[in-house]
């Protein structure tokens, strides 16, 4: 029987991070990497519309205005049951609809990666993943926190099962990713 973890934390925290030193401390077992927002890449992309942040958020709002709260989890939902891994790690947990998703699965648990805002600002600067990401300034970082799509981030790390703080080195990180996987998957 699948595993299924879902990862939630504010930009920047580490969710990708997280899931790469996990995949390495749980081998041999399989694991895959979803993420919520591959249904609105996927869209822009098919549109040939920039994959920047402002349009992901806008168009998960719009999705979920025109075709009911909870549309990109449905989507999620579909994927994850399709996949044959031992381990489906779904990073992005960030509506209250993705929760139950989540938990609806008979082994799964939800992580929160967190980490001081300066400090995830700062990472955002020098990783660049979405177009433009490297331009913007703190206070437009802030402003970007307070968005629809990622305002319910905080109320759902404060129900996760796990919590994991960010805020050290890469090593610090990775150790704590690898205690985490030991102490709760490997066991």
């Amino acid at each position: 029987m699948k595993l299924i973890i879902g990862v939630a934390g504010e930009n920047g925290a580490g969710k990708d991070t997280f899931t790469t030193f996990f995949r390495a401390a749980a081998a041999p077992l399989t694991v895959a990497k979803l993420h919520f927002s591959d249904v609105l890449s996927e869209t822009l992309n098919l549109w040939g519309i920039e994959k920047n942040r402002s349009n992901l958020q806008n168009l998960a709002i719009i999705m979920d205005r025109e075709y009911g709260k909870g549309s990109l989890t449905r989507a999620t939902e579909l994927r994850i049951n399709r996949r044959k891994e031992d381990i489906i790690i779904v990073e992005g947990v960030r509506w209250k609809t993705d929760v139950p998703l989540i938990r609806s699965f008979k082994k799964s648990f939800i992580v929160y990666v967190t980490a001081d805002p300066k400090l995830r600002f700062d990472r955002m600067l020098t990783r660049n993943s979405k177009a433009g990401e490297n331009r913007a300034t703190y206070s437009q970082f802030l402003k970007e926190e307070k968005a629809g799509t990622e305002v319910e981030i905080p109320e759902i790390g404060a129900s996760a099962n796990f919590k994991i703080d960010n805020n050290g080195s890469i090593n610090e990180f990775r150790e704590k990713v690898e205690e985490f996987c030991k102490t709760h998957i490997l066991k």
